[in-house]
């Protein structure tokens, strides 16, 4: 399919604004986090609702409710060496290459379907951030200003900016290989069969009665088939994540084979564990210290040339599926394309299933496309 850019312009906030919020500074958490882009994909069908609405004019409100968002979203606009609310936003679409906080790109289809495609910088926001721009921004197409959560720019007061607190993201996760993306859905009937295979009541299931979340049900599955205390507000904007390293020895290199549910206790007691700790940090400076520490050894694994990585991202329980531009229900949220691998994990449209957008090297996506479990958990 050809995609040809029809025009290009660059949006600007509806709305000056205050003087307090002309600059914004990083968190130290921001600071952590990786320069790259972080993307995803909202499809939307042409249905009956949409019924003598010309595309253009839906196309216009688009463009002028995300110009009305950006006056509540601040730190979407600027650059990443000089947030001043004062410069534009972003080009609708743009060029990566200029360095944007944000870039979006509405496709049109002949059929009269949409799809809007979102990239920021992992820099000012991760997936919870994209999430809660999206729903403004949907919500204010449809003018439920009601609906609208203002977001909080308090995380660096928070977690006060350290600069040089961690060096440089390793060059060799970035692969010059050519990689393809595929989308899995495990429907909610299949996420019951799984969490029954790792059920309490098995002999080297989890222990102590602790169901498996559908995360580590998913990522335990799609694992064995690549054998290769601190109050923060909810609306809060920024990146607040950490990495939790999952080691299987021999395993990743066919020198034993584990069970699905052994992959599952192993992938629950790391994240229960990972839980506790964080469930005692009872200020800032020690939460920070921890994710630095989580970041310092998962760059030890990608120098380490014996490991094989699969990240894996949950994008569970952000409702992405919601964000209802006034088109009707979204029929498909994906993943961005991206050059490493990366498994993300998004709810389905019921909220009962899971589809995992899978990016690997085209010789890995070939044999785990054919992967027997994964053939019988998917659709």
């Amino acid at each position: 399919m050809k995609v040809e850019a029809q025009w290009k312009k660059a949006v600007k906030p509806s709305a000056p604004k205050p003087q307090h919020w002309r600059k914004l500074k990083f968190s130290s958490m921001d600071e952590l986090q990786t320069p790259a882009y972080v993307g995803i994909v909202f499809h939307y069908r042409d249905n009956a609702e949409n019924s003598g609405v010309d595309i253009l004019e839906r196309l216009h409100r688009t463009e002028e409710s995300l110009s009305e968002t950006l006056n509540t979203h601040a730190c979407q606009s600027g650059r990443p060496d000089r947030l001043d609310l004062l410069d534009h936003f972003s080009k609708f679409p743009n060029e990566v290459a200029g360095n944007p906080l944000v870039v979006i790109q509405v496709n049109m289809f002949e059929c009269g379907g949409l799809a809007i495609g979102l990239r920021i910088s992992h820099k000012i926001g991760d997936m919870y951030t994209m999430a809660m721009f999206m729903n403004s921004w949907a919500n204010m197409c449809q003018g439920n200003m009601h609906k609208i959560v203002r977001p909080s720019f308090e995380l660096s007061s928070i977690f006060p900016p350290k600069e040089s607190s961690f060096g440089s993201w390793p060059e060799p996760y970035i692969h010059i290989e050519k990689f393809v993306i595929s989308t899995f859905r495990f429907d909610g009937k299949a996420i019951s069969k799984l969490k029954a295979r790792a059920a309490p009541d098995a002999p080297d299931s989890i222990t102590d009665n602790l169901q498996p979340s559908r995360v580590e049900v998913v990522s335990a599955l799609i694992t064995r088939a690549l054998k290769i205390g601190l109050t923060i507000p909810t609306n809060s904007y920024g990146n607040l994540y950490t990495v939790i390293a999952a080691r299987f020895g021999g395993f990743m290199a066919n020198e034993s084979e584990l069970g699905f549910k052994e992959v599952v206790n192993m992938m629950s007691e790391m994240v229960r564990n990972s839980k506790a700790g964080y469930a005692k940090v009872v200020d800032g400076e020690k939460l920070h210290s921890m994710v630095k520490d989580s970041l310092m050894d998962f760059t030890e694994l990608v120098f380490t040339s014996e490991e094989h990585l699969i990240p894996f991202s949950s994008w569970r329980q952000f409702q992405l599926f919601k964000n209802d531009f006034g088109w009707g229900r979204l029929a498909l949220v994906g993943l961005a394309s991206v050059k490493f691998r990366l498994v993300c994990l998004i709810d389905d449209e019921d909220d009962e299933g899971i589809y995992a957008w899978a990016t690997l090297k085209e010789d890995e996506m070939i044999p785990f496309k054919h992967d027997v479990e994964i053939q019988a958990f998917t659709s």
